[in-house]
Parts: structure tokens; C-alpha cells; sequence
């Protein structure tokens, strides 16, 4: 029987790797697919790289426009602080006039006061001639009257003048504090306006600057990979001429020892029902155990180990994913993927699956296969529990 044994495995084996070539040329084709979008990505943000790059340009004949306009502004003030010098100087000289002007009424005020003290001494020297003074004593109440009427006019405008002078001064002084102000705050703003559009235009034209060597280091290693790729797909061609090719030698051979199997049905009673019985059981329990539906590799490899010592019958004893790929075997498994088994594809639907006697490919012995599916907390399968008993510990 070694020759049809190995002959069996073999041909399990092909079949394996010939459904993992076609996952691989799938996943390749897919790969180009989204290649092939990238690249169009690729093109799209070449094209905002250089529309970044033309604002940014843009965007500096603009600053330089502003820049202009706050230069202007900055002369304006500069003028207006000019014309407020010229104010101030005008309006100091003012009051200087009129600190003059109040000086002349101060000594007009004096020469009245004189003059109205000659009128009452006149008076008195009319008064003392009698008749004869009578007309020089006329004469000296009108000076007085004159000089009473100037001194009251003088002091009017003397009060009027010191009102103005008062509020030129204190025209002057706010003039001065806002003329000061106004220099310090147009000056202060331009300064910081100046520097923002300064800090921004650098920051701006840093991250044009490297949006574009991005863009270019993106580039050269798109066209790299896209060269790979292109070797890739010639590989992935021969690849499926290959696969092609092992399908056709495994049917062949499927075809020409497909009664290989056929004489082996008589095993199928070899084991008593009680014990495949008690082997569901204890499989059922351990595939709804905490470790198994973990699906860690540590967590299996224990339990495995635990459930081949406690029953000897079993000579093999794996685990898999729901893409086919083993989790632990133990022994190793003989496949690369488990998807072209029924044992698997039964299991993995849900189902718990019983084999005729075969030929094992981890151990190259007669064997019946048991596999279910490991169920996630919604009763999805997310794996496949399966055993091989060993068929020579029974006659």
C-alpha cells in the first residue's frame, strides 16, 4: 500500500498548493488593481502639489502688494505726526503771544490805575479853588470815569484772554499725548502686521517646499514599485501556467486512482458508535471551551496536548482559521492550507463532519478524520477543530 499511500498525499498536497497559487495571483491582481488607483491618487496630488505651489507664488505677489500699502500707511502717519509737530509749534507760539498780550493789559491795567489816581487828586484841587475849579473838576471826574471804564475793559479781556490761553495749553497737551499715541500705535501695528505676514510667508513657502520634495520622493518610489509590479505580473503569469498545469497532473491522476479511496469503505465500520461517540463529545466540549475560542496559538497548543494524552486513539490534532490556515497541528501538518479538504470546508459551514477511512496526510496512515466548528458568542464559526484517529489500534 506505500505506493498508493504516498500517492494519495500526495495528490492532497497538489491540490493544496494549487488553491493557494490561486489565492496568491487573486491577492497579485487585486494588488495591481489598487496600484493602478494609487497611481491615479498619485496624479491627482501632483496636480494640488503644483496648484499649492503656484498660490503660495501667488500669494508672495500679494504680500509684496500689502507690504506696499503698510509702507504707504507708515508715510501717512509718518505726514500726519509732521502736521501735528506743525500744530503744536503754531499753537505754542500762541500762547507765547499771549502771554505777551496779557503782559501789555497788565500794564494798560497800571497806567489806568494811575491815571484814575491823578483824576481823584485833580478833583480834589478843583474842589479846593471853588468857582474857579469848577470846570477842571468836570474835566478830572471824566478822566476818572475814562480810566474806571478802561480798567474794567482791560480786565474783561484779560479774564477773556486767560480763559484761551488755558485752553490752548490744554489743547496742546492733549494734542501732544495723542499725537504721541497715535505715532506709537501705527508704528506697533505695522511692526507686528510686518512680522506676522513675515512668520506665515516663511511657514507657508516650508510647507510648499516640502509637499514638493514629498511629491518627488513619492513619485520615484511609485515608478520603482510600479517596475516591480510589472515583473510581478510576468511572474504571476508563469505562476498561473504552472498552476494550470499541476491542476491537469492532479486530475489526471485523481482520475486514474480515483478507486484508491473505494477500498478502504470497508473500514467505515471499524469504530464501535460509543466511541466516536464519546470522541464527539469531548471534542464538542473542548471546541466551546474559553482557550480554543481564543484562537491563541499558546492557548491551543495546551489544550491539544491535554486531549491527545487523554485519548491515545487520536493521532493527529489541528486547528484552523476560517481562511484555511492552520493555527497548531500536532504533529505538523502535511498541507499548506487546509481549504481544499472536505473535512475543513464541512466544518468550516458549520457542520461537524465524519470521513471514511483515507490516508493521513500528517502521518501517512490509514485514518478517520472528525471535524466542527469553533463558534464565536453569535454562533459564527471562526475556526475549524479536527482530529485523526488512528485506525491500525483497531482490527
Amino acid at each position: 500500500m506505500g505506493f498508493e499511500t504516498e500517492l494519495e498525499v500526495t495528490t492532497a498536497q497538489v491540490a493544496s498548493i494549487v488553491e493557494e497559487m490561486g489565492t496568491v495571483v487573486g491577492q497579485v491582481a487585486r494588488l495591481k488593481e489598487e496600484y493602478t488607483r494609487l497611481g491615479n491618487e498619485v496624479s491627482s496630488l501632483s496636480a494640488v502639489i503644483k496648484t499649492l505651489v503656484q498660490t503660495v507664488e501667488e500669494w508672495q505677489e500679494g504680500w509684496k502688494g500689502v507690504k506696499g500699502l503698510l509702507r504707504s500707511l507708515e508715510t501717512v502717519a509718518e505726514e500726519v505726526n509732521a502736521i501735528a509737530e506743525t500744530t503744536f509749534a503754531v499753537l505754542n507760539t500762541v500762547d507765547q503771544t499771549l502771554g505777551q498780550v496779557d503782559k501789555v493789559l497788565q500794564n494798560i491795567i497800571g497806567i489806568a490805575d494811575r491815571t484814575r489816581l491823578v483824576a481823584i487828586n485833580a478833583s480834589i484841587e478843583a474842589a479846593r479853588a471853588g468857582v474857579h475849579g469848577q470846570a477842571f473838576g468836570v474835566v478830572a471826574r471824566a478822566v476818572q470815569d475814562l480810566a474806571n471804564q478802561s480798567t474794567q475793559v482791560v480786565k474783561d479781556a484779560s479774564q477773556v484772554l486767560g480763559t484761551f490761553t488755558r485752553d490752548i495749553r490744554q489743547t496742546l497737551l492733549q494734542l501732544t499725548k495723542r499725537q504721541k499715541d497715535a505715532s506709537s500705535l501705527v508704528r506697533g501695528v505695522f511692526s507686528r502686521v510686518e512680522h506676522e505676514f513675515e512668520t506665515q510667508r516663511e511657514r507657508v513657502l516650508h510647507i510648499a517646499e516640502e509637499a514638493r520634495r514629498a511629491q518627488e520622493s513619492f513619485a520615484s518610489y511609485f515608478h520603482q514599485t510600479r517596475a516591480h509590479l510589472d515583473q510581478w505580473e510576468e511572474t504571476v503569469q508563469n505562476l498561473e501556467s504552472a498552476s494550470a498545469l499541476l491542476r491537469k497532473v492532479n486530475e489526471a491522476v485523481s482520475a486514474r486512482f480515483g478507486d484508491f479511496s473505494l477500498r478502504y469503505n470497508n473500514f467505515s465500520g471499524v469504530f464501535q458508535h460509543g466511541q466516536i461517540q464519546e470522541l464527539l463529545e469531548a471534542l464538542q466540549e473542548l471546541a466551546a471551551s474559553l482557550e480554543i475560542r481564543s484562537m491563541s496559538p499558546a492557548n491551543h497548543k495546551q489544550a491539544l496536548e491535554r486531549f491527545l494524552h487523554r485519548f491515545p486513539v487520536v493521532e493527529a490534532m489541528y486547528t484552523t482559521r476560517t481562511d484555511g490556515e492552520f493555527v497548531v497541528s500536532i504533529p505538523p501538518a502535511g498541507l499548506a492550507n487546509a481549504k481544499v479538504r472536505p473535512w475543513w470546508q464541512e466544518a468550516v459551514a458549520g457542520k461537524v463532519y465524519l470521513s471514511s477511512p483515507y490516508v493521513s496526510a500528517i502521518t501517512r496512515r490509514l485514518c478517520v478524520t472528525i471535524a466542527l466548528p469553533i463558534l464565536s458568542d453569535t454562533g459564527q464559526p471562526v475556526g475549524v477543530l479536527g482530529v485523526d484517529l488512528s485506525a491500525r489500534e483497531y482490527p
